[in-house]
């Protein structure tokens, strides 16, 4: 073996003071983190926070470090091993944006792009194994690379956070409804249970009977037979979930953050920081409440920062899904995310029914995913496969998914209510906007009478004990529900808006540029004859 092999080699060492720079390895740790890194900065506005993110780090670079140290012994060169681990980093962490790009427009399948990306990644290590003088310039170009890369997102993620602007809490606070200074410090002495639950996409009864053929009139009659209130005409205030819960949650319409940030912005970051620092939460705890939250994988609604508890299944959070959608894992993992999302749901049914370990009086909420996609579940709850949804079709899963659910909620009635007269709690059922298929992330300005029926028809019922059912009229929306009940119940005084639907005009660009199609929604839900229609084009929920 020649000196220049052997120093190329490693196996013994390069005399002279550039020697140690050449072999300085640096980039299989660079590589290991810059896809986790370039997901979080690129996802900002979705209110990723470290807490998220620190897990896949810490995982990545473990990983990446045994597999240098593995290589690194096996090889008997750093250099060789490191540049071994980074294209594998690489060739893992990207599969999912070649996929979704590639495979999309070629048509090839996922597949067949696998076993590609497997036979170019095997090609890649081959050649670097097999490489001799170029080793140490290659090297020195991945280190070079990496520190860029990682350092060019290091500085997007510092800097929204050094300077986080409109999605400041105290900011957005300005202007949010409050509670009388004297209901606040004398809180009264009857405080019932409150449960706030959000049912993803859980459409109205018209939108169900007219798209789906699926009458849950038969639910809705047993929830009035039970003390509910269900308005006749109520729909939801906007067409998207982050945006309905946040009006909901904050007690009033979004129309402030087109003021304060503007039209000509598709950050979320606002929104964000309004559910996770929502009104509701800080005036129920102002009254002595305890406030859970039972949350679910979806980033803005899986925690809150200002809840007394955060409860939630082992799950991977909305970050850790996204970031394994880029990898191999997803396809080579076939229904895992799947059942996640299955065990997620299970767990949340399970957590309504286990509370009592938590003092009194509690303000529960809960969003439960189903009965928007993926479809995880049959009519009787067991867990539906991949080959089950082909063989029924999507229209045919959605309505057995949302049977399993209206079940769960003649349940969790029946659990709740099973308390005596004077601990009766308050209880929500609501929907934050209409189901799939065709959720716009455009609307133009005047929507199709098909997509808004679809999308702002939804569930609304409420549970009051102990007040006039009076209090609720026909039109009220999420924007005035704890507005009411913290009238009929605490005598809050907070007056009631104007029951108001509002479209944006584009989710990445105009997202609070609103509009009001208040009058063409009520044209396309109750202006027109119950019959069945064509369910809006559009893309259905990621079945993966």
């Amino acid at each position: 073996m020649g000196s220049e092999d052997a120093a190329e080699r490693g196996s013994s060492p390069e005399p002279g003071s550039g020697t140690r720079g050449r072999r300085l390895v640096l980039h299989p740790m660079l590589f290991a983190i810059f896809p986790i890194l370039f997901l979080w900065a690129h996802n900002l506005d979705q209110g990723v926070d470290f807490d998220e993110v620190v897990g896949p780090l810490a995982l990545s670079l473990t990983v990446a470090a045994a597999l240098w140290a593995f290589g690194t012994w096996l090889l008997h060169d750093a250099r060789r091993a490191g540049l071994i681990v980074s294209i594998l980093a690489l060739m893992f962490f990207s599969f999912g944006y070649v996929n979704e790009s590639v495979g999309n427009e070629s048509g090839l399948s996922t597949a067949l792009l696998l076993a590609g990306w497997i036979l170019l990644t095997v090609i890649a290590v081959a050649i670097v194994v097999s490489g001799r003088g170029w080793i140490s310039g290659a090297t020195t170009g991945f280190n070079v690379a990496g520190v860029v890369l990682v350092g060019l997102n290091v500085f997007t993620i510092a800097w929204a956070a050094i300077a986080p602007g409109a999605s400041n809490p105290t900011f957005l606070a300005q202007g949010a409804p409050t509670l009388p200074p004297a209901l606040a410090s004398t809180p009264p002495a009857h405080r019932p249970d409150v449960y706030y639950i959000i049912f993803d996409e859980y459409g109205g009864t018209r939108t169900l009977r007219d798209f789906f053929n699926y009458d849950d009139e038969p639910l809705m009659r047993w929830l009035r037979s039970k003390g509910f209130v269900v308005p006749a005409e109520s729909a939801t205030n906007y067409p998207r979930t982050e945006l309905s819960v946040a009006s909901s949650m904050n007690l009033r319409y979004l129309d402030f953050l087109t003021r304060k940030v503007g039209t000509n912005t598709g950050d979320e970051a606002p929104i964000t920081s309004l559910l996770e620092h929502s009104q509701i939460g800080t005036i129920m705890k102002s009254l002595g409440y305890d406030y859970i939250h039972v949350g679910s994988w979806f980033n803005q609604t899986r925690t809150a920062a200002n809840a007394d508890v955060n409860l939630q299944a082992r799950g991977n959070s909305d970050f850790s899904s996204l970031l394994l959608q880029q990898t191999a894992v997803t396809q080579a993992s076939g229904n895992r995310l799947r059942v996640e999302d299955y065990r997620d749901t299970l767990y949340q049914l399970w957590a309504i029914r286990h509370l009592e370990q938590y003092r009194g009086p509690r303000f529960v909420f809960v969003h439960f995913i189903c009965p928007h996609g993926p479809v995880v579940f049959q009519r009787d709850g067991s867990y539906a496969t991949k080959a089950e949804l082909s063989a029924e079709g999507r229209a045919t899963a959605f309505i057995n998914q949302h049977f399993f659910i209206d079940q769960q909620i003649r349940k969790i009635v029946t659990y709740l209510q099973d308390r005596p007269a004077a601990e009766q709690p308050v209880i929500v059922f609501q929907a934050d906007e209409g189901p799939y298929p065709g959720e716009p992330t455009t609307w133009p300005a005047v929507p199709n009478p098909d997509q808004l029926e679809m999308k702002f028809d939804i569930l609304n019922a409420y549970y009051l004990p102990g007040v006039s059912k009076s209090v609720v009229w026909p039109t009220i929306t999420p924007v005035n529900t704890f507005r009411m009940i913290l009238d009929a119940y605490f005598h809050a005084n907070l007056p009631r808006l104007p029951d108001r639907e509002y479209t944006f005009a584009n989710v990445q660009h105009h997202l609070y540029e609103f509009h009001d199609v208040t009058t063409l929604v009520h044209n396309a839900i109750w202006g027109r004859p119950e019959e069945p229609r064509p369910i809006p084009s559009g893309v259905w929920d990621d079945d993966s």
